[in-house]
């Protein structure tokens, strides 16, 4: 019996003596190769086409020593291995960083989740892997890329007025001002906008054959250029066949669309002398050229239409003799035509001048100078907000005349009036007549008169009792 017991706590502690060396040796095994520690740094993904990160693995191996990293991609449903790299690393200090090592493209893959397993290993011949890291990340959809089916370069003419822009990378530039329409021309004359401004800028293709872009602006006061501004944002769509575009802009609250149409590049035109202006005008439909620094407007209609050209020079003085019953105000212009224009009627406006004194002001009219006669002769005037205009059906030399203030005659002197003669002292009045004794009556025989009324009554008395006795013997 003993000896069967005292074989069992033999056999048990040979094992356990066993276990004991078999743990140990484990031990040491984890204490050597297991002592890692993976740390992910950095790790992100660049638009869904590619990600890249920085890691780093601690322990303490000695300087030199070399290690294999292996990079596995798996997909998560179902988990399948898709990718794997492998990189060799040394240990530098007990560790080894690596950065952007993590760097994949992934397109083409699928949309959804995916998992990174790193795997680290000492070249040790072990080949189980000393540490391991799983990271998880999303591969999105590759982001569809804008196309253009024609290239937006070029020349390109507005329809409407045939303003003109040449396009050249993210920019577009005045190539003309056009001849249907004075929006940009009358502008230039203003010394608002010039050709090769920027019209078009910021051009970027944001879809296919649609590029974002800021368009210029032309902003008037009252009707007037004084200024350009760049629109708050823009769109340029072009057509299927690259021929036309329709550029949209926007600009506060008010927005316009304009269509182009590509061209060839535009006929370079011989450029313009500082008292010149370029037209073209349609049948009988007006158009004005303007010379703001000399105050004058020129309103033309040519009933056939044309093109052409209309200078002007203003003069404070002229070599012609001048009309001497008429003041000159100091305006003179000499305006011409090209060939083009034959046959033009126009309306010349001409910014009032200051009216010296002892000047009429209301007779202020604009003469033409006749070279046949060499005489001024007057023009139908008017004057109409602010200026004088009057309407000719050709140019020559003009001036401004008005009347002289008409002089007031001055009054008569006064006549003297002669004092009165006094007065003659009056004659004295006669004496009244001594009155005339009455004269008496012629008296009858018996010494009584009778008067006249009474012998006329008795007449009268016996005439009717005549008359009365007549009657009754009939």
């Amino acid at each position: 019996m003993k000896k069967r017991v005292g074989l069992r706590i033999s056999m048990l502690t040979l094992i356990f003596c066993l276990v004991l060396a078999m743990t140990t040796g484990m031990m040491a095994f984890a204490a050597n190769f297991h002592d890692y520690d993976l740390e992910m740094i950095n790790f992100n993904i660049n638009q869904g086409t590619n990600f890249s990160g920085t890691f780093r693995v601690q322990d303490n191996t000695p300087d030199g020593t070399t290690g294999t990293v292996t990079y596995r991609y798996y997909t998560m449903e179902p988990y399948e291995l898709v990718k794997e790299y492998r990189q060799t690393v040394t240990y530098v200090g007990g560790q080894f960083q690596v950065q952007g090592s993590l760097s994949i493209d992934t397109t083409g893959w699928v949309s959804g989740e995916y998992k990174l397993a790193i795997h680290v290993d000492k070249d040790l011949g072990y080949d189980d892997p000393l540490a391991v890291g799983y990271f998880d990340f999303v591969a999105a959809a590759p982001a569809v890329v804008p196309a253009a089916t024609h290239s937006l370069d070029g020349y390109w003419a507005r329809e409407g007025d045939g303003v003109g822009i040449e396009i050249s990378g993210s920019t577009g530039v005045l190539a003309s001002f056009g001849t249907e329409s004075n929006e940009w021309m009358d502008a230039g004359e203003a010394g608002v906008a010039s050709l090769g401004n920027v019209k078009f800028s910021q051009i970027q293709l944001v879809g296919d054959n649609e590029w974002s872009a800021r368009d210029l602006w032309v902003i008037r006061e009252d009707g007037v250029p004084v200024r350009t501004s760049a629109s708050d944002e823009g769109t340029i769509t072009m057509s299927a066949d690259g021929q036309r575009i329709d550029v949209w802009s926007k600009r506060g609250t008010s927005e316009f669309t304009f269509t182009y149409v590509r061209s060839a590049a535009p006929v370079a035109v011989p450029a313009l002398a500082a008292n010149q202006r370029a037209i073209e005008l349609a049948p009988n439909v007006p158009g004005t050229v303007s010379f703001p620094e000399a105050g004058v407007a020129i309103e033309l209609l040519l009933p056939g239409g044309g093109e052409g050209t209309v200078s002007l020079d203003k003069m404070t003085a002229t070599d012609k003799a001048l009309p001497e019953e008429l003041e000159a105000l100091g305006v003179f212009m000499k305006i011409e035509r090209s060939e083009g224009l034959e046959g033009v009627q126009a309306t010349i406006k001409v910014d009032l001048p200051t009216v010296p004194e002892g000047v009429d002001a209301d007779t202020l009219a604009l003469y033409r100078f006749n070279e046949a006669t060499g005489v001024w002769d007057l023009l139908p005037s008017e004057m109409k907000n602010g200026q004088v205009w009057a309407t000719v059906v050709d140019f020559s030399l003009f001036g401004l005349f008005a009347q002289p203030v008409a002089a007031v005659a001055p009054a008569p002197a006064p006549v003297p009036v002669p004092a009165p003669a006094p007065a003659p002292e009056p004659a004295p009045a006669p004496a009244p007549a001594a009155p005339t004794a009455p004269v008496a009556l012629p008296r009858t025989d018996g010494g009584s008169a009778l008067p006249l009324g009474m012998m006329a009554a008795v007449s009268l008395m016996a005439a009717g009792g005549y008359l009365t006795l007549s009657r009754k013997k009939k």
